[in-house]
């Protein structure tokens, strides 16, 4: 029927298609070889044939899974530099946002968010390296040996000594720079973590020579200056053991080091970034310590400039405490008050003294406002922090007398006003005594402009200590005035008794 022709129709297509243009060529081989077996030699033609085609499709495949593979490759190798530049990108905009950090706390707290977020670490922390005196017995910290200058250089003169007259001098002789020396005596002290790990903040390990020659994974990164990643702590040698417990994980380390100076090579050690992922199911790879040491300089020259940039504010505060204690805030001899003086010669130098007085106000307002003016500024909520018994308290309480403010609610606002209102010629003689009494009591050291104490501190005694000079003067120019007021009055009574 219709099903059969159309099968027949479908074979002999196929026929045409797939076989006949291999017995088209295999009979015209047989008619060209004229073999003695035509059949048998067309059939061993037509299996060579088939076995040349089945190679040449599986060359075909071959190639194509070739192609395939290559362009999978190729794909995972894009997506390799997609990814490493991306990595490159995000680290480099981490590597920014670090070095524009404006304090060392800042600093470091966002370095363990950053190492949090671009490794495996499930715990980051930093401990810093401080140097310790030896123990009672040992031998002392050894001096760091100069380097001997070459013969014909003194020291002394900065130049060469042994030059033949005549002859031009070599360049100036200049110290090479040195590795700075670990400490022998030192400890490294954990000063910032995770909130997790905020128990470990304080804590410490010991150098060798304090801890009876322990050795640990931390004093290896620092005596070495080289970074270390322990992918199993539970292997690693010397054992790692996180404060009494062995715990699984991974555990990575690597020193910030100081960079060249004018006598030192980059080396001085700073402390250590830790990172680790202990109690948790990950590992730390080779690549999360290319991370680590790809942010350590950036993190190292940060510190390095916060510190430098701290030093040089408390130094220019000690400076201005120092002008303000002994060139802004002193009387000239001319205008101290004089046992002979009356009421107008006290009254020039008092206004003087008050003069004196409202300069010191000022800094004190404009140096420790009620709120910080910055993040590196005071404020004068400080002056309630100093240890009671101390120095700055003492200077305090004084202050507390004088403009008469105590402890309150409203007292920082009511310290601000009363002594941007304090005026010299208000102090009466209780008032000298009782602050005399709280600045120097009974058998403590008398506070005077050299006496050690916070910078805050200093500006309020330059005001207390130009009231006790000159308080006696205006008790004694009140009186004076009362005095003569009294005088003045009985007089005018009489006078007006008499007429």
């Amino acid at each position: 029927g219709g099903w059969s022709r159309l099968l027949n129709m479908a074979d002999a297509k196929y026929l045409q298609e797939a076989v006949g243009p291999a017995l088209t060529a295999g009979l015209a081989s047989v008619a060209a070889v004229q073999p003695e077996d035509p059949v048998d030699y067309l059939a061993h033609w037509l299996l060579k044939y088939l076995a040349v085609e089945e190679q040449k499709i599986l060359a075909v495949k071959a190639k194509e899974h070739a192609e395939r593979e290559k362009q999978n490759v190729e794909a995972d190798e894009q997506t390799k530099i997609h990814e490493q530049g991306d990595n490159a990108r995000r680290l480099h905009a981490c590597k920014e946002s670090l070095s524009k950090e404006t304090t060392v706390d800042k600093l470091y707290n966002s370095l363990i968010e950053t190492l949090r977020k671009e490794t495996e670490a499930e715990n980051v922390y930093v401990a810093l390296l401080e140097q310790r005196d030896a123990p009672e017995g040992a031998p002392p910290e050894a001096e760091e040996e100069a380097v001997p200058p070459p013969e014909g250089w003194s020291v002394e003169e900065g130049r060469w000594t042994n030059v033949p007259e005549g002859e031009e001098p070599p360049a100036p002789w200049v110290p090479p720079k040195i590795m700075p020396r670990v400490p022998t005596y030192c400890a490294l002290k954990y000063k910032y973590a995770n909130r997790e790990n905020a128990w470990l903040r304080g804590k410490e390990i010991l150098s060798p020579a304090l801890s009876k020659g322990l050795d640990t994974v931390c004093f290896h990164a620092v005596n070495e200056r080289k970074s270390i990643l322990v992918a199993n702590v539970l292997e690693s040698d010397p054992a790692l053991i996180f404060h009494g417990m062995p715990m699984p994980g991974s555990f990575a380390v690597c020193p910030l080091l100081a960079s060249e100076n004018d006598k030192y090579l980059e080396g001085q050690v700073l402390g250590l970034i830790c990172i680790d992922t202990l109690n948790s199911s990950a590992y730390l790879s080779e690549k999360d310590l290319d991370v680590l040491q790809d942010l350590r300089s950036t993190v190292s020259a940060t510190h390095e400039k916060l510190i430098r940039e701290a030093k040089e504010r408390l130094e220019e505060e000690q400076a201005a405490a120092s002008r303000l204690l002994n060139e802004e805030s002193v009387v000239p001899d001319e205008n101290k008050p004089a046992a002979e003086d009356g009421i107008d010669e006290l009254q020039t130098k008092l206004a003087f003294a008050n003069d004196l007085v409202k300069k010191v106000k000022d800094m004190i307002g404009e140096r420790m406002p009620v709120e910080r003016k910055d993040e590196h500024g005071h404020e004068l909520s400080e002056i309630t922090t100093f240890e009671e018994g101390s120095v700055a308290h003492r200077v305090v309480a004084c202050v507390e007398s004088l403009v008469k403010v105590s402890q309150g609610d409203s007292y920082l606002s009511d310290m601000a006003d009363a002594l941007s209102k304090f005026d010299l010629l208000g102090v009466d003689q209780e008032l000298l005594d009782e602050c005399r009494a709280k600045l120097n009591p009974e058998g403590q050291e008398p506070v005077t402009k050299e006496t050690e104490m916070p910078f805050t501190a200093k500006l309020l005694v330059a005001l207390v200590l130009i009231v006790l000079e000159l308080g006696d003067a205006a008790v004694k120019l009140a009186t004076l005035k009362a005095e003569k007021a009294a005088e003045e009055a009985a007089a005018a009574a009489a006078a007006a008794a008499a007429a």
